[in-house]
């Protein structure tokens, strides 16, 4: 798990490409309510979904501990 991500960053990253939560949780495999979690801060996020959401976003991944 990733404790210094900022999960502000996802919320913006997955708003600047126009897609709600549902739309990103397909693209990344994974549930809408996982990812509304993940957003919330209120479960961590391992390496590979944040990798993911990165490749999906097209956002470096350095963006997201900002």
């Amino acid at each position: 798990m990733i404790g210094s991500i900022n999960p502000n960053m996802i919320i913006l990253a997955r708003e600047s490409r126009g897609w709600n939560q549902i739309e990103l949780a397909e693209k990344i495999g994974m549930s809408a309510t996982n990812l509304s979690k993940i957003e919330r801060n209120d479960i961590g996020i391992q390496q590979e979904v944040l990798e993911t959401i990165a490749d999906k976003t097209s956002f470096p991944i350095q963006f997201f501990y900002q």
